[in-house]
């Protein structure tokens, strides 16, 4: 298993013309498939780029801007610090060159590199000849599908997970035989790498790294015992340092995951993952299969003819995905037996990799099976840790002629990928339509426009493919009026000092369906001019309505006012109309007329003013106010009504520090009727003994 002694030279037994033939053929796939995909990078990815591709062109962005690797006004997801991602690869560009596409396809290529170099250092492991990485590296090149191709080379985030466990499998290795000096050195690299991935998120590194590697380690000990005595000599000790060495770099790593977390914004998209009722878990396991061959393009477009050439090769590639399945599951666990330790290496690291994610998809509620080819991308380092060994048993003696036939001849119906009409990558010399997005940038820039909001997937792309040029942030809609969307935004997009001047929405038919132009109109007056360009209807406001918008300015420049509306929150009282306000009232029921509304605010000085009417006797806890967070644990500060009548209460309270769910609450005994006609919020200053922000 060293060397060359396992090319196809040997496996053939002789170094005929076929051999020759096939070295060459070989050598042309993968120069064709490394030509196609880094035009995808470069060129055809353009046509599929999305907002959640262009995070790390936004990411690097406010780094750059706020100096510091983790940008304090940044909103992470789901705890994802993203320590190592394709953003690194932007920032040492921006300080000469515009934040666009192209940058976005230089860290895609160095992404893609850095996938393809991992895989030929995973697939040495377990044979080191250049015929059997090149076979690998041949199919991965092609795409394989827009599932691979997307999340490896565009998009790239789990590309960045398969390099990170192909790296560590490797210095794993390298670390169980090495010795002196060299042992330190694997030893270093792999501490150093294992705790940037559980920096980053500690609890896909434990499932993506950690288990799988210890469980490899793991088997690799049981397999010394099994097939002759364990004993407590150098490679037993290696094996247990390595394990020490993935625990502590994990601990470690893990720390750092928690501090940091602490001190950045951070929403959670995801629950915590919950078990599904079984009914649930057999449709999900319907489900997965169906995503598992979605990714191996094995699904034949709907409505296809079958008897047209397209259609032929549909059937082929379908039959070659089920095919593959079986021959994953099959060499996997065969390969825990085989004679060559580096395969079982990889095999038991691939296995228990498969074993959990598929695991997790099939019964909790972690993928979202809205759109089961979309919720298969945690399944796409597994499934390629899986096509490796297959790829690499077709040089084992050890596999069957059955085996090792039906493995070759899936690699060369999956090498083919890049020339499937329907993979982009098979397009370098069409000409490329332009994208809405990129019309949409054009026609902005035209009417002079140079910031505005859209919904999520149409802010982000177009700010990137625009080169920053024009921005646009993204927003959701909430009482019909638009709303900051921290996810993977900055707060400080939302403030008006962001930008001054004309400002835009830009909507869809149905998003503009979602707002009431009337309340809109009322608090940001009427739009200047209203234009229409492809799907989007833009509408262009003489100023940013940031400075109005209630629930916008976390600083508060200027005095915000907080009126009642259906969406208050409260456990008593009802919506009433007096005269032309809105209050809210209650009498005889005590409990919380209002509170919420779970705002941002920047840390400073403030005051809270409470516009409240007692009707009747005012008892001592006819109306409490306070102002707090964390869920009510926190109290910035509390009063009380003295008297009856309508009457304005003014609460100061400080906040040293920024906060993320200040709620202001109406407590009432319920002795008296009580009336909320709203809460004006206004700053007095920063902090004392603490500088402004600039």
């Amino acid at each position: 298993m060293n060397g060359e002694g396992n090319s196809w030279m040997s496996w053939s037994g002789r170094d005929g013309l076929m051999v020759r033939c096939s070295k060459v053929a070989l050598l042309l796939v993968v120069a064709c498939n490394l030509l196609l995909l880094f035009d995808f990078v470069f060129l055809g990815y353009v046509q599929d780029f999305n907002s959640d591709a262009g995070t790390k062109n936004l990411l690097a962005q406010e780094m750059y801007e706020s100096r510091s690797f983790f940008p304090p006004d940044w909103t992470y997801v789901n705890g994802d610090l993203m320590v190592v991602f394709g953003q690194l690869f932007i920032l040492p560009f921006l300080p000469f060159a515009s934040n666009g596409f192209s940058l976005h396809a230089i860290s895609g290529a160095l992404t893609s590199l850095l996938v393809l170099s991992g895989m030929w250092l995973a697939v040495g492991i377990a044979n080191p000849s250049r015929w059997v990485r090149l076979l690998c590296i041949a199919v991965f090149a092609s795409g394989i599908s827009w599932q691979i191709a997307e999340q490896f080379y565009g998009q790239g985030g789990y590309g960045v997970v398969f390099y990170l466990a192909c790296f560590m499998l490797f210095l794993a290795w390298r670390f169980l035989h090495a010795q002196g000096r060299k042992l330190w050195l694997w030893g270093a690299l792999m501490g150093v790498i294992m705790t940037l991935a559980f920096w980053s998120n500690a609890q896909r590194a434990a499932a993506s790294y950690a288990l799988p590697l210890m469980a490899a380690i793991g088997a690799t000990l049981v397999h010394r015992a099994w097939t002759q005595e364990l004993r407590w000599d150098a490679d037993t000790k290696r094996a247990l340092w390595l394990v020490a060495l993935v625990l502590v770099s994990g601990l470690l790593g893990a720390i750092l995951h928690a501090v940091t977390i602490g001190h950045v914004n951070n929403v959670f998209d995801v629950g915590l993952a919950k078990w599904l009722p079984f009914s649930d878990m057999v449709r999900n396991l319907k489900f997965t299969l169906q995503g598992l061959l979605d990714i191996l393009g094995a699904v034949p477009s709907p409505g296809g003819s079958i008897l047209s050439l397209e259609g032929a090769y549909q059937a082929i590639r379908m039959l070659a995905g089920i095919t593959a399945l079986v021959l994953i599951v099959v060499g996997v666990i065969a390969c825990l037996r085989d004679r060559n330790p580096g395969l079982r290496f990889i095999a038991s690291f691939t296995a228990f990799s498969c074993a959990l994610f598929f695991f997790l998809q099939c019964t909790t509620t972690i993928p979202s099976m809205v759109t089961p080819e979309a919720a298969a991308r945690y399944l796409v380092p597994s499934l390629a840790f899986g096509l490796l060994v297959v790829f690499i048993r077709i040089f084992s003696p050890d596999a069957s002629p059955l085996y090792r036939f039906a493995a070759l001849m899936v690699s060369l119906v999956l090498m083919t990928s890049a020339v499937l009409p329907s993979n982009i990558l098979s397009h370098p010399t069409t000409k490329r339509p332009v994208t809405a997005h990129t019309e949409l940038v054009r026609a902005l820039q035209a009417d002079g426009l140079r910031y505005g909001y859209a919904t999520y997937w149409n802010a982000g792309a177009p700010t990137v493919l625009s080169g920053g040029n024009v921005r646009i942030r993204q927003i959701r809609f909430a009482d019909g009026l638009p709303r900051p969307m921290l996810h993977l935004a900055s707060e400080n997009w939302y403030r008006p000092k962001a930008w001054s001047g004309e400002t835009f929405l830009a909507l869809k038919d149905d998003e503009l369906a979602e707002l009431n132009l009337p309340l809109l109109a009322s608090l940001a007056g009427e739009p200047v001019r209203i234009r229409r360009f492809g799907d989007f209807n833009v509408l262009v406001y003489a100023r940013n309505f940031a400075e109005t918008l209630p629930l916008w300015d976390d600083e508060v420049r200027r005095p915000r006012l907080l009126t009642p509306s259906t969406t208050s929150l409260h456990t008593v009282g009802e919506l009433l109309q007096v005269g032309s306000a809105s209050v809210l009232a209650t009498k005889g029921q005590p409990g919380f007329l209002h509170f919420g509304p779970y705002i941002r605010l920047e840390q400073g000085q403030y005051a809270a003013t409470f516009d409240i009417e007692v009707l009747g006797q005012a008892g001592p806890g006819v109306a409490t106010l306070d102002v707090s967070a964390k869920a009510g644990s926190d109290v910035r500060v509390t009063g009380s009504a003295k008297r009856a009548g309508r009457q304005r209460i003014t609460l100061p309270f400080d906040l040293p520090e920024d906060a993320s769910d200040l709620e202001f609450r109406v407590l009432t005994d319920g002795s008296s009727e009580l009336r909320l006609y709203g809460i004006q919020l206004q700053r007095r200053g920063p902090v004392a003994g603490k500088p402004p922000r600039p």
